[in-house]
């Protein structure tokens, strides 16, 4: 709570590394060709071409688990 209250930056919480999440930067492309980076906070080891499903957070941070094909 103490690293959320001071920098508003809750998914860099190192309990988040112990309860085994991991987290990636990411670069999206919404609809109108507009380039966004976000960070994901998932448990699930990702790669480039994975699809996700994904629960907004914050303005920029999502939770998000990896679609099985």
């Amino acid at each position: 709570g103490v690293i959320y209250d001071q920098t508003d930056k809750y998914y860099a919480n190192p309990t988040l590394a112990v309860l085994g999440f991991r987290l990636y930067k990411a670069d999206l492309k919404t609809r109108v060709e507009n380039k966004e980076t976000v960070m994901i906070i998932t448990k699930d080891r990702l790669s480039v071409f994975d699809q996700i499903r994904s629960l907004h957070l914050d303005e920029k941070v999502y939770f998000a688990r990896r679609v099985e094909k």
